[in-house]
């Protein structure tokens, strides 16, 4: 008896370890296998925030100063006894600008705690992988929720103190609220950051469209010379195609972006991402461009009506 309580005893302590071991395993490889999930989706969480970005951009374009809004409003009260309303349109104007960018500075905020939980994660998963190189020291598997949670933490308060150390991201923030500031017609002092050559712009006049700093950019795929359909823009050097035209591309084995004097030689479905400024541009130009035809087709069909009565007609009497 006493032996077999020896050797259940002996036993015991092995088998317990063995199932530590074995937990802790499984536990590393499932929080393995969750990360990469979650580092795979970093463009659906961003999708949504860059599509909110890239509607203010558009919306600042048009409410900003001497822009389309505030044109009409002021054409409307253009009699000379209108200067109180006037007042109050420039008032109004100025108030949505400020909401706007008050807006974008919360959306800001909002891609930045995409920004920490992704960093977060990366940041468990390289710890797994760290103990996984180290060995087993038989200790049970850690509470990776948690590590997560507080590592977020700590780069919310490395960013509120100071000393947080992705330029990119602060690069990024800078440029986005820049760029909502030029749009909106308010002087800035930050020059933008250029990436690669300048784009094209001898194109036809009737797929420009004109951007508030009185530039041009067209909203033809330069590879298949059509309207933008699914366009995708390079993230390397900023230029943007279809995506049937960057397949194209690839099929025929091209590398070079097809933009004139572009030094991108590399070109990769790697480098492009969706360009959702420049699908809602060119459905927001189709759009406008149906509404003036079938404005048009009124007109001519009143003046086909109103003309017709003793015009090409033999009056006999």
């Amino acid at each position: 008896m006493r032996g077999r309580r020896q050797a259940n005893n002996s036993g015991g302590p092995a088998q317990s370890s063995g199932r530590t071991n074995s937990n802790k395993s499984g536990s590393s490889d499932a929080v393995l296998l969750a990360a990469d999930r979650v580092l795979k989706k970093e463009s659906d969480y961003r999708n949504g925030v860059n599509r909110i970005q890239v509607t203010a951009l558009l919306l600042a374009e048009r409410i900003s100063i001497k822009g389309e809004v505030e044109a009409t409003l002021l054409q409307t009260n253009s009699s000379s006894d209108n200067g109180e309303q006037n007042a109050e349109a420039q008032d109004f104007l100025k108030e949505q600008r400020e909401r706007l960018k008050s807006l974008c500075d919360g959306n800001a905020g909002r891609m930045k705690g995409i920004d920490d939980f992704l960093r977060a994660v990366a940041d468990v998963r390289e710890n797994v992988l760290q103990e996984e190189e180290e060995g087993d020291d038989g200790a049970p598997p850690p509470d990776y929720e948690r590590f997560i949670l507080e590592k977020i933490e700590t780069i919310r308060d490395q960013r509120e103190n100071g000393h947080y150390d992705d330029e990119n991201i602060l690069q990024r923030d800078e440029e986005f609220g820049a760029e909502v500031r030029k749009r909106l017609g308010e002087k800035i002092t930050q020059k933008k950051r250029k990436r690669g050559s300048r784009a094209n712009e001898e194109d036809d006049d009737d797929d420009l469209e004109i951007l508030p700093d009185s530039s041009t950019v067209s909203l033809k795929c330069p590879v298949t010379g059509v309207f933008f359909e699914n366009p995708l823009k390079n993230k390397v050097c900023g230029h943007t195609y279809s995506s049937a035209g960057l397949d194209q591309l690839i099929r025929m084995r091209k590398r070079n972006c097809p933009i004139p004097g572009c030094a991108n030689n590399q070109l990769s479905r790697e480098q492009v991402e969706e360009d959702v400024e420049m699908e809602i541009k060119v459905k927001r130009y189709v759009r406008r461009m149906e509404q003036e035809r079938m404005t048009q087709k009124e007109e001519d069909e009143e003046e086909d009506v109103g003309g017709g009565i003793g015009n090409g007609m033999t009056v006999i009497e």
